[in-house]
């Protein structure tokens, strides 16, 4: 055998490595991970998720989408609505005037739902979260929320 004959070599991309070696830590060769394109736009968002004894069904859903927009001081601007999902549970939504919010519920062991405000109005995420585990009587309850 001479020189390189029988040895498998991997394909030089030479361009495409020196492209990786410039990225900054927080961007792929797609483009940034996270950056706020728009410093200056209130945006607010939170994800709650949590158990109950029982899935969350469609009346239930828009019950808790309309209190939700007073706990949290939106303006309705439709909604709420609710459907069935398939068969393995119910989703719904709300339609503000500064965005809104959806829910999920899932026919999982125990029950599990999950709600995902977006705003362009500032609310309090802990009023909405403690709302959200009394209206539910929620045997455990997680959030999070996502800075823009």
């Amino acid at each position: 055998m001479t020189g390189g004959e029988g040895k498998r070599q991997k394909p030089a991309i030479p361009a495409l490595a020196d492209e990786m070696r410039r990225l900054k830590p927080n961007e792929t060769a797609a483009g940034r991970v996270w950056k706020n394109l728009a410093p200056n736009l209130v945006r607010q968002r939170l994800l709650i998720e949590g158990t109950s004894k029982e899935v969350v069904g469609p009346e239930e859903i828009k019950s808790y989408l309309l209190k939700l927009a007073e706990v949290t001081e939106m303006e309705i601007l439709s909604g709420p609505f609710a459907y069935p999902a398939h068969g393995i549970g119910y989703g719904g939504w709300i339609h503000w005037v500064t965005s809104g919010a959806h829910f999920y519920s899932y026919s999982t062991e125990p029950p599990l739902f999950t709600v995902d405000i977006y705003t362009c109005k500032s609310f309090s995420a802990e009023k909405a979260v403690e709302f959200t585990r009394e209206f539910f009587g929620a045997l455990e309850l997680v959030w999070k929320e996502i800075e823009v």
